[in-house]
């Protein structure tokens, strides 16, 4: 079994065999990419906001949707495969009363052929 190891790259595992007359090896192919970012709030304690965890909804163009969460300090990594994703972090109904707003409210993002890390909203 062949397999790739790159930051930010995944690839499809190769089967090969590797014999006496055996010269080359197969080209490995990318199969999936991280889709990366942040998600900044500060921390309001007089408006009841709080630093920390935050949730993301990821849509793909073919309807695809997932929900993820950053760690701690606001940080997500996503795999994902090529294609066209609209990355929107979420707000609660609480959060937006006490006056909370995150920009961009979405961004469109296109993955083809390299990861994106460094989708941002503040």
């Amino acid at each position: 079994m062949l397999e790739g190891i790159a930051d930010h790259y995944f690839f499809e595992p190769k089967n090969i065999e590797i014999g006496k007359t055996s010269r080359t090896v197969p080209s490995l192919t990318v199969s999936d990419y991280h889709l990366c970012g942040t998600i900044r709030v500060e921390a309001d304690p007089a408006r009841g906001i709080e630093k920390g965890s935050r949730t993301a909804i990821l849509k793909a163009k073919d309807g695809f949707v997932r929900r993820i969460k950053t760690n701690e300090e606001g940080e997500f990594c996503y795999e994902v495969k090529p294609g066209r994703y609209t990355v929107q972090p979420v707000i609660s109904r609480e959060e937006k009363q006490m006056g909370l707003a995150l920009m961009p409210k979405e961004k469109r993002v296109l993955v083809s052929d390299a990861p994106v890390l460094d989708v941002s909203f503040a």
